[in-house]
């Protein structure tokens, strides 16, 4: 399982290196065979980098002097039913030095209607 596995990530990350659509397609051709479940879950992996888009470049609360599109939260004041960018806190999991653990769920998301249930540390930007 591991080396199909590693067949299966091996494939998606030279397919992300094509320049094109159509070389995508044309590697993904030669690279699965005929193996249409190899395909299947490889351009799965692909549609998902590409939806994932980069969230991660904008981080989810906005620090102190900056703007951002999500609610003006100071690390502290957060309880359940806060807004944290499309998280609205549920519960409190856990908190430490590092800051809190909520449960949360993604309420804007063009995955699943209805929103998902997350977890989102949120940490003391003091």
């Amino acid at each position: 399982m591991q080396g199909k596995q590693r067949n299966v990530e091996s494939i998606f990350n030279a397919a992300l290196s094509q320049r094109s659509p159509i070389e995508r397609a044309a590697f993904l051709e030669g690279a699965c065979g005929d193996e249409p479940n190899l395909r299947t879950r490889v351009e799965a992996l692909i549609r998902a980098h590409e939806e994932a888009g980069n969230f991660l470049d904008e981080p989810a609360v906005a620090r102190e002097g900056t703007e951002s599109d999500s609610d003006d939260v100071k690390p502290g004041l957060e309880k359940p039913g806060t807004m944290i960018g499309p998280y609205k806190l549920l519960q409190l999991i856990g908190e430490g030095g590092m800051g809190a653990v909520y449960m949360a769920e993604q309420l804007r998301h063009h995955f699943e209607a209805g929103g998902r249930k997350v977890m989102v540390r949120h940490r003391e930007l003091a």
